[in-house]
């Protein structure tokens, strides 16, 4: 299920700062939520998984 583009926004962000900071192996679904104050589950109403965030990331990176 999709959910507004300016929920996907801040999880978007959040990821790609830990994700450079720690390497993606070192991040979990959990440590994106708490960043940005979100229950676990309620992150994957918007992303199925950690790989389907990552995937975002870069399909919004090459359309820039």
């Amino acid at each position: 299920m999709s959910r507004p583009p300016r929920h996907k926004e801040p999880l978007q962000r959040a990821a790609l700062e830990l994700f450079a900071e720690l390497g993606f192996a070192a991040v979990s679904i959990r440590d994106i939520a708490r960043k940005i104050g979100m229950a676990e589950g309620t992150l994957y109403r918007h992303f199925t998984s950690k790989e389907a965030l990552a995937q975002s990331l870069y399909l919004q990176s090459v359309k820039e």
